[in-house]
């Protein structure tokens, strides 16, 4: 027989983990899922470009980044300071190329898409 504690221990720690997948992040308002920084780096860069962005080191900072995008930063503020970490990293080949992806994490992360 399975011991009763043990299954509700079990039970906690999947719950814990589903309530931390970041499929269920809420924003502050607590009405509309929109997509992480992470999730927008994702969508607009593949898992590619996330993966040159987190080995040059600068993954976790550019999510901030976008965090702040998300918490009413102004999207030029935003894009100036990702936009030259992109060519650092050489995810975009100079600043012109940058531009076209940093409107599209912005859009990515607003939940918008650009055309």
């Amino acid at each position: 027989a399975v011991c009763a504690a043990h299954t509700v221990r079990v039970w906690l720690r999947s719950f814990a983990r589903l309530a931390n997948h970041p499929h269920f992040a809420v924003k502050a308002s607590g009405t509309d899922c929109m997509p992480t920084p992470r999730e927008a780096l994702l969508a607009t860069l593949g898992e590619a470009g996330v993966a040159t962005l987190d080995e040059a080191g600068v993954g976790e900072y550019i999510e901030e980044l976008l965090a702040d995008a998300s918490s009413g930063e102004a999207d030029e503020d935003v894009a100036g300071a990702v936009g030259p970490l992109l060519v650092d990293v050489g995810v975009a080949a100079d600043e012109a190329a940058a531009e076209p992806l940093c409107a599209a994490l912005l859009a990515a992360l607003s939940g918008t898409s650009e055309a």
